[in-house]
């Protein structure tokens, strides 16, 4: 009891005023009750920055220079770019880069994503060719042979990771002038007819490029999408191929077996008719290539055949298309230098596999693959990954054509290479 008055004295004399035992209760209640509230107060915020210091802060990883390709040993670097929206030019960026790298030794080559972010677990990588606008101009003062794969999405609009080097690259124009005339390029759209502005993007990059100075090295593509844009773009690659030749081939490169003749001829335009000299280089495919395609046709690569469009009793046959080559000759040859067996295949030649395929099931997915339905794995499964025709052939080990469908519709003819003397190495 003593205890409690003297709790009582010490609070009036606190208070100033008389206190009863019922008055006490509530002023120490309410004294314990905003003690309490301090209390909680205070330790919800020490958990709250425990809270702070255990959450895990994403971080931004950028890659730094030590991503750039080796341009020692006197390779020549190589850039892939893609503006991509659904991925197909993205596929097409690495199938082009796949087979520059194994076409030519030569070649150091990379793919770019144009600029995009991408979350993985906690991090986010910045896959930007250039982190900010300044870089886009110090980066691609470095580049001398550039390929770029552009969609068109939308109402002729650049892709989501292109959009912010789209609006860089076509606003600020006047102020660069005519700054890349170090760059040689390539560009490859991809849009869809069925829309007002076809290509676009491609169309107005590739202008761009030519007016800051750049030197176009093969003409726009413009992929379809509405038609077969696979095919687009294997048509576009093989424009390329003979202009790539002289800026990426070494005399010692062994990669293809080539056989060659100069022809000559005189320029009719020509006030003076000046004579013009033209390498025509012949590309030839290696021994185990043609051992591999003598097996998949299941045929001796010594026979000896020829082709004819000519009735069993030698009459012609009207309108038919002329032989693909001449005969006779042995199956080993023709395949050596007449077939282009290392490209993948075009729609044209699965619909002809197709035909003369024993399993109903390869036959099947062989007319999927050319269906509308089965037009993206095609881009995927055989545009994308680049597969061969020997490559596709092997999938489907039933398919055996005749040898005048094989020629005829499977296997595009081995095209020769043609070179101007200022434009050979």
């Amino acid at each position: 009891m003593s205890s409690n008055y003297d709790l009582v004295r010490t609070v009036e004399s606190v208070l100033g005023v008389s206190v009863s035992d019922s008055m006490l209760v509530v002023v120490t209640t309410s004294v314990a009750v905003v003690i309490g509230l301090l209390v909680f107060v205070w330790k919800k915020s020490s958990d709250r920055s425990k809270e702070a210091k255990l959450l895990a802060v994403p971080k931004v990883l950028v890659k730094e220079e030590e991503d750039e390709v080796d341009i020692g040993s006197g390779k020549t670097k190589v850039t892939v770019f893609f503006g991509t929206q659904t991925g197909t030019a993205e596929g097409f960026a690495k199938a082009l880069a796949e087979e520059i790298k194994a076409r030519y030794e030569k070649a150091a080559i990379k793919v770019v994503d144009l600029g995009t972010f991408r979350k993985s677990s906690n991090w986010w990588h910045v896959d930007d060719y250039a982190v900010d606008d300044d870089q886009y101009g110090e980066k691609l003062k470095k580049e001398t042979l550039a390929f770029l794969m552009l969609a068109t999405y939308g109402d002729g609009e650049p892709t989501d990771n292109a959009a912010r080097f789209y609006k860089w690259f076509t606003e600020g124009k006047d102020e660069r002038g005519t700054w890349l005339q170090h760059l040689t390029y390539g560009v490859f759209g991809l849009g869809n007819r069925q829309y007002e502005h076809f290509n676009k993007i491609g169309k107005i990059v590739d202008e761009e490029l030519s007016d800051q100075g750049a030197k176009r090295l093969v003409p726009l593509g413009l992929g379809d999408d509405d038609q077969s844009i696979e095919d687009d773009f294997v048509a576009w690659k093989e424009s390329l191929w003979p202009e790539l030749d002289p800026l990426l081939r070494d005399e010692d490169d062994v990669s293809f077996i080539f056989s060659c003749m100069v022809m000559f001829w005189y320029d009719l335009s020509s006030p003076d008719m000046k004579r013009v000299t033209m390498w025509v280089v012949f590309a030839e495919n290696c021994d185990e290539t043609v051992e591999e395609a003598g097996k998949l046709l299941g045929q001796d690569l010594d026979l000896l055949f020829s082709l004819h469009t000519d009735n069993e009793d030698g009459t012609p046959q009207g309108g038919s298309l002329p032989p693909p080559f001449p005969g006779p000759c042995t199956l080993r040859f023709a395949l050596a230098h007449y077939a282009d067996l290392l490209n993948p295949p075009r729609k044209a030649a699965l619909v002809a596999l197709a035909a003369h395929t024993s399993e109903p099931s390869e036959a099947d997915r062989l007319m999927f693959l050319t269906s509308p339905q089965g037009k993206d794995e095609y881009s995927k499964w055989v545009v994308g990954s680049q597969r061969s025709l020997l490559e596709v052939m092997a999938e489907f080990p039933s398919a055996k054509p005749p040898l005048g469908v094989f020629f005829a519709a499977v296997a595009p003819h081995l095209q020769p290479r043609y070179y101007s003397i200022s434009s050979s190495p």
